[in-house]
Parts: structure tokens; sequence; C-alpha cells
């Protein structure tokens, strides 16, 4: 029997939810190291190729679970929006010819804890650094959403890429 005062996990909780664990696994076990202690590289190639696959297919179900909706949906949290524009970018990595271990190299989502330890402070950061010479003043129009781009989520970085930050008001 369902308890009524619980709310269940949406199909698009449990696919962004799904998103978000992929992503920090990716982050956590990047094979790191230096000197003798380094990764060979061919390690590197298996490692980022096995993470694009995976976030892939993640980005996917996110996909799915949006499709299935009744309405337009538009997130309500900056983890929400940061997960939906991660999908967002690696399905359209994949469908432009990027490979798995491109997906895996080239784009990297950090929750607020791995962001605060690295870079933008604790705030979800979003990574994509595939694109040529100034692409990414084309490309953020293009794959980023609108209403996700220097608005009430946070802002927008590019030049050969693009940094999302998503930063509560």
């Amino acid at each position: 029997m369902t308890d009524p005062e619980r709310h269940p996990m949406t199909d698009l909780e449990r696919a962004l939810t799904d998103l978000e664990t992929t992503a920090a696994e990716a982050w956590d076990n990047r094979p790191s190291g230096t000197g003798r202690n380094r990764p060979s590289y061919a390690d590197q190639n298996e490692h980022r190729t096995r993470t694009g696959e995976a976030l892939a297919r993640a980005a996917e179900a996110v996909e799915v679970a949006l499709g299935a909706l009744v309405a337009p949906h538009t997130p309500q949290t900056t983890w929400e929006a940061a997960l939906v524009a991660y999908a967002t970018l690696i399905r359209w990595m994949t469908a432009n010819g990027h490979s798995p271990r491109s997906v895996g190299w080239e784009t990297f989502l950090l929750n607020p804890e791995q962001s605060a330890n690295h870079y933008a402070g604790p705030h979800w950061h979003l990574c994509y650094e595939s694109g040529p010479s100034g692409w990414g003043d084309f490309g953020r129009s293009k794959v980023v959403p609108a209403e996700l781009r220097d608005g009430p989520w946070g802002y927008c970085e590019t030049y050969w890429g693009f940094d999302l930050i998503f930063v509560e008001d």
C-alpha cells in the first residue's frame, strides 16, 4: 500500500537522479596521476569511452522522460535546470557525431560540492570544451535553451565551448 504522504519519484526525477549519479561518478573516478603513476593513454581513453556511453544512456532516459510529459517542462530548481541542460548537451553531441570518448572527455557536470572544490564555488557547473574558436557564441544559442542562458539560473561564458554556472538567487 502506498503512503499518501510520500511523494513518489516521477520518471523525470528518477532519470535526472541517475544522470546526476553518473556525472558525479565520472568526475570522481577519472584516471589521474603523474609520472610513473600516470594512467596509460589506453586506460584514460577506455575510461572516457565507458563514461561517455553511460552518460549518453542517462541523457537519453532524461529525454524520454521529458518527452512523456503532457505539457512543456520548465525546470524549477538549479538541480533540475543543470541536469536538463546536461542531458540536452549530451544528446546534441551524440546526434552531431561526437564519439562516446568525446562525450566522456569534452563535457562534464559538477555538483555544488565538486564545483566548490575545483572551480566556481558551490554551484552546479556544466562545461563543454569541444568547439572551434568562437563556436561557443553560436553554440550556446543553439544548444542551451533560451530560458537557461544568462537568466534566473546563472550565466553563460563562451568561446571554445561554454561553462554554465547554475546559481540560486
